[in-house]
């Protein structure tokens, strides 16, 4: 799927990590917050990334 996302030109780093990830959706992985959704900030902004990174702490 990415090769051929790739291949039409289009490239998504927070898809290609969920797609190595094993996971059909970012809230599903273990990782989160990632490096990579900080890069993008999309789907999610920084404040709201910190804000999950507060709540998994507890």
């Amino acid at each position: 799927m990415v090769e051929w996302l790739k291949g039409v030109g289009i490239s998504c780093p927070v898809l290609e990590c969920a797609i190595r990830s094993k996971v059909d959706y970012c809230l599903r992985c273990e990782k989160l917050p990632c490096d990579v959704l900080y890069e993008a900030e999309f789907p999610y902004s920084k404040k709201l990334l910190d804000l999950f990174k507060d709540v998994l702490k507890r």
